[in-house]
């Protein structure tokens, strides 16, 4: 992983630079302030930026499974960001990094590379069942959000494996209260609820959620792969942006300029 050099632009979310910055500038404010107003200081902010990954240079699997308008201004045009607006991103970094490990069912971080696309799986338990973390703040129990089916089957196209594919969901504003009882809610009798007044929602939940993924034909993944990336790699060396792909991803791009974007430069969703 290549993280931010020194550099690397970033805007103050402290409003004391209008223009964007390097992130060296931003650290060495926060050295000579010792108490900046965007309240993020010297540690926090070296944390934040050492865990940011330098993509540009190479094609990631999430450049091929999302809006490939999004992945070529990612990689030529990319938006300086608030800091406030990496935080999210930083602390989704942090929980990866503490799954990082391997032991008797698991391999971790395992790299993966072809048809022109490098990839990391998150874990692959007992040598076949790949698993990937994301962390929301929009948990829904029941489904896959975004393109994160696809991210899998592409992984395991390109890891060789035959197993079964999962996401373990993490909401990080944590699990469910009763918003009458301000309790967090448990299971009791097989219902997440509230252990007070046993209210219930269809979209609780205890802050975590396995959630499969169905395994899709082979060859129509391998397809999918080279389609996006001849298309990608076209549009890279002619300097032509492809066409925009509209879906839940606007909501989360920093690209404004797109008439498709919904997220006024808030892209700080579930981690890819």
């Amino acid at each position: 992983m290549n993280s931010l050099d020194a550099n690397s632009l970033i805007l103050c979310s402290g409003e004391l630079y209008a223009d964007p910055i390097p992130t060296s500038e931003c650290l060495a404010c926060a050295l000579r302030l010792k108490k900046p107003p965007c309240g993020y200081g010297y540690r926090i902010l070296k944390a934040i930026f050492m865990g940011q990954e330098d993509r540009t240079s190479e094609i990631h699997v999430t450049d091929v499974n999302n809006c490939l308008l999004k992945s070529y201004l990612d990689k030529t045009e990319p938006v300086p960001e608030m800091v406030h607006k990496m935080f999210f991103k930083f602390i989704g970094i942090a929980i990866h990094n503490a799954l990082d490990f391997n032991d008797d069912h698991v391999w971790s971080e395992v790299p993966v590379s072809g048809l022109g696309i490098v990839g990391r799986i998150d874990a692959i338990i007992d040598g076949s069942d790949i698993e990937d973390v994301k962390t929301t703040r929009k948990l829904t129990p029941w489904k896959t959000q975004g393109n994160h089916d696809i991210q899998l089957n592409i992984y395991r196209h390109l890891a060789g494996k035959r197993g079964d594919l999962r996401v373990q969901y993490l909401d990080m504003m944590g699990p469910t209260k009763c918003l009458s009882c301000g309790v967090i809610m448990e299971m009791i009798g097989g219902v997440v609820q509230c252990p007070l007044c046993g209210h219930t929602t269809k979209s609780a939940h205890l802050g975590a959620v396995l959630v499969d993924v169905p395994v899709l034909d082979p060859d129509d993944v391998k397809g999918l792969i080279e389609e996006q990336v001849t298309e990608l790699k076209m549009a890279l060396a002619t300097k032509t942006p492809p066409p925009p792909a509209p879906g839940w991803l606007c909501g989360y791009c920093g690209h404004t300029e797109c008439p498709f974007n919904k997220s006024n430069g808030d892209n700080n969703g579930t981690r890819e």
